[in-house]
Protein backbone atom coordinates (compact mmCIF):
# COMPACT_ATOMS: atom_id res chain seq x y z
CA UNK A 1 0.00 0.00 0.00
CA UNK A 2 1.19 3.04 -0.88
CA UNK A 3 1.87 5.95 1.79
CA UNK A 4 -0.33 8.79 0.56
CA UNK A 5 -2.91 8.70 -1.22
CA UNK A 6 -5.42 10.98 -2.68
CA UNK A 7 -9.87 10.99 -3.11
CA UNK A 8 -12.06 13.55 -3.81
CA UNK A 9 -16.08 13.28 -2.89
CA UNK A 10 -18.36 15.71 -3.95
CA UNK A 11 -21.63 16.77 -2.31
CA UNK A 12 -23.33 19.56 -0.67
CA UNK A 13 -21.82 21.80 1.72
CA UNK A 14 -22.25 23.00 5.56
CA UNK A 15 -20.35 24.97 7.89
CA UNK A 16 -17.13 25.93 5.44
CA UNK A 17 -14.58 27.87 7.56
CA UNK A 18 -11.86 27.54 5.14
CA UNK A 19 -10.89 30.73 4.08
CA UNK A 20 -7.95 32.31 5.76
CA UNK A 21 -9.36 33.98 8.62
CA UNK A 22 -11.93 31.60 9.30
CA UNK A 23 -9.90 29.18 11.36
CA UNK A 24 -11.73 27.47 14.25
CA UNK A 25 -10.13 26.68 17.67
CA UNK A 26 -12.46 23.09 17.59
CA UNK A 27 -14.33 21.52 20.64
CA UNK A 28 -12.93 22.63 24.03
CA UNK A 29 -9.95 23.63 22.40
CA UNK A 30 -9.08 20.82 20.41
CA UNK A 31 -7.13 22.34 17.51
CA UNK A 32 -5.92 25.80 19.72
CA UNK A 33 -2.15 24.27 19.55
CA UNK A 34 -2.39 24.03 15.89
CA UNK A 35 -3.46 28.00 15.55
CA UNK A 36 -6.64 26.40 14.84
CA UNK A 37 -7.88 24.21 12.44
CA UNK A 38 -10.21 25.19 8.72
CA UNK A 39 -13.16 22.70 8.72
CA UNK A 40 -16.14 21.82 6.49
CA UNK A 41 -19.11 19.37 6.79
CA UNK A 42 -19.99 17.52 3.17
CA UNK A 43 -23.11 15.23 3.11
CA UNK A 44 -21.75 12.25 0.82
CA UNK A 45 -24.34 9.76 -1.28
CA UNK A 46 -23.70 6.18 -0.18
CA UNK A 47 -21.36 5.94 -3.60
CA UNK A 48 -19.61 8.44 -2.51
CA UNK A 49 -18.97 7.44 1.49
CA UNK A 50 -17.87 4.30 -0.51
CA UNK A 51 -15.21 5.52 -2.56
CA UNK A 52 -13.88 7.66 0.58
CA UNK A 53 -13.85 4.10 2.63
CA UNK A 54 -12.31 1.48 -0.47
CA UNK A 55 -9.51 4.53 -0.73
CA UNK A 56 -8.61 3.56 3.03
CA UNK A 57 -10.21 6.63 5.01
CA UNK A 58 -11.02 5.86 8.43
CA UNK A 59 -13.49 8.86 8.72
CA UNK A 60 -16.69 8.54 10.80
CA UNK A 61 -19.96 9.85 9.82
CA UNK A 62 -21.27 12.58 12.40
CA UNK A 63 -23.24 10.79 14.80
CA UNK A 64 -26.33 12.99 14.63
CA UNK A 65 -26.83 12.79 11.32
CA UNK A 66 -26.73 9.19 10.96
CA UNK A 67 -30.25 8.98 13.08
CA UNK A 68 -31.72 11.29 10.04
CA UNK A 69 -31.00 8.89 7.57
CA UNK A 70 -27.93 11.43 6.26
CA UNK A 71 -23.86 11.14 5.52
CA UNK A 72 -22.28 13.98 6.84
CA UNK A 73 -18.14 14.09 7.44
CA UNK A 74 -16.75 16.75 9.05
CA UNK A 75 -12.97 17.47 6.98
CA UNK A 76 -10.58 19.12 9.01
CA UNK A 77 -6.80 20.77 7.74
CA UNK A 78 -5.14 21.93 10.57
CA UNK A 79 -3.83 25.56 10.40
CA UNK A 80 -0.14 25.11 11.94
CA UNK A 81 1.62 20.72 11.35
CA UNK A 82 4.70 20.62 13.17
CA UNK A 83 7.38 17.82 12.75
CA UNK A 84 8.95 15.11 15.07
CA UNK A 85 11.41 18.04 15.46
CA UNK A 86 9.14 20.51 16.06
CA UNK A 87 9.65 22.14 12.41
CA UNK A 88 6.83 23.88 10.76
CA UNK A 89 5.64 21.31 7.22
CA UNK A 90 4.70 24.27 5.25
CA UNK A 91 2.47 21.87 2.83
CA UNK A 92 0.50 20.29 5.34
CA UNK A 93 -0.05 23.78 7.11
CA UNK A 94 -2.14 26.50 6.15
CA UNK A 95 -5.52 26.94 4.44
CA UNK A 96 -7.07 24.70 1.84
CA UNK A 97 -6.42 25.30 -1.36
CA UNK A 98 -9.79 27.29 -2.78
CA UNK A 99 -10.89 27.30 -6.47
CA UNK A 100 -13.93 27.70 -8.58
CA UNK A 101 -15.66 25.26 -10.68
CA UNK A 102 -13.41 25.92 -13.45
CA UNK A 103 -9.91 25.82 -10.87
CA UNK A 104 -9.67 29.01 -10.84
CA UNK A 105 -8.44 30.42 -7.91
CA UNK A 106 -11.60 31.44 -5.74
CA UNK A 107 -11.89 34.98 -4.50
CA UNK A 108 -15.45 35.10 -3.89
CA UNK A 109 -17.52 35.41 -1.11
CA UNK A 110 -17.74 33.09 1.86
CA UNK A 111 -19.42 29.36 1.53
CA UNK A 112 -22.62 29.37 2.27
CA UNK A 113 -24.78 25.91 3.23
CA UNK A 114 -25.66 24.07 0.53
CA UNK A 115 -23.14 24.76 -1.88
CA UNK A 116 -21.90 22.12 -3.94
CA UNK A 117 -18.38 21.37 -3.59
CA UNK A 118 -16.07 18.47 -4.63
CA UNK A 119 -13.15 18.05 -1.79
CA UNK A 120 -9.98 16.79 -2.07
CA UNK A 121 -8.30 15.03 0.89
CA UNK A 122 -4.73 13.36 0.98
CA UNK A 123 -4.98 10.45 3.54
CA UNK A 124 -1.66 9.33 4.84
CA UNK A 125 -1.61 6.24 6.08
CA UNK A 126 0.97 5.59 8.66
CA UNK A 127 2.06 2.61 11.28
CA UNK A 128 1.99 3.77 15.42
CA UNK A 129 4.86 2.80 17.96
CA UNK A 130 2.18 -0.11 19.25
CA UNK A 131 2.21 -1.38 15.97
CA UNK A 132 -1.19 -0.62 14.72
CA UNK A 133 -1.58 0.92 11.48
CA UNK A 134 -4.10 3.84 10.64
CA UNK A 135 -4.81 6.46 7.99
CA UNK A 136 -5.00 10.53 8.38
CA UNK A 137 -7.58 11.83 6.38
CA UNK A 138 -6.37 16.01 5.12
CA UNK A 139 -8.93 18.53 3.84
CA UNK A 140 -6.39 19.96 1.06
CA UNK A 141 -8.45 21.44 -1.82
CA UNK A 142 -11.91 22.87 -1.92
CA UNK A 143 -13.04 23.49 -5.35
CA UNK A 144 -16.70 25.11 -5.60
CA UNK A 145 -19.15 23.85 -8.21
CA UNK A 146 -22.28 25.57 -7.47
CA UNK A 147 -22.10 28.37 -4.92
CA UNK A 148 -24.90 29.62 -2.38
CA UNK A 149 -24.17 33.22 -0.66
CA UNK A 150 -23.49 32.90 3.17
CA UNK A 151 -26.67 33.90 5.11
CA UNK A 152 -25.53 35.22 8.81
CA UNK A 153 -27.25 34.04 11.44
CA UNK A 154 -27.25 37.28 13.27
CA UNK A 155 -29.26 38.85 10.20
Amino acid sequence: MSKFKSVTTVGPVFWAKVMPGQEEMGYLGAYEAFDGAFTIDQELSKEEFAKLKEAGSQKRPVQKHLMDGRIVLKFVRKNRVTNGKGELVEAASGAPELVDADGNPWYGEFIGNGSVCVLTNLLSFFKAPDGTTGCRTTLTKVQVLEHIAFESEAA
